[in-house]
């Protein structure tokens, strides 16, 4: 049998940051859009 080396995926951080960054912009849009522009 042929060993399998399996490697830890160098990138599987990244897409976790960039997906808390998106949510940090969406909440801060968010924000700006309804509460700066009149609250209800």
């Amino acid at each position: 049998m042929a060993e399998i080396r399996v490697e830890p995926r160098r990138r599987s951080m990244a897409w976790l940051w960039i997906l808390i960054a998106l949510i940090i912009v969406g909440g801060l849009v968010y924000y700006f859009v309804y509460y700066r522009n009149g609250t209800v």
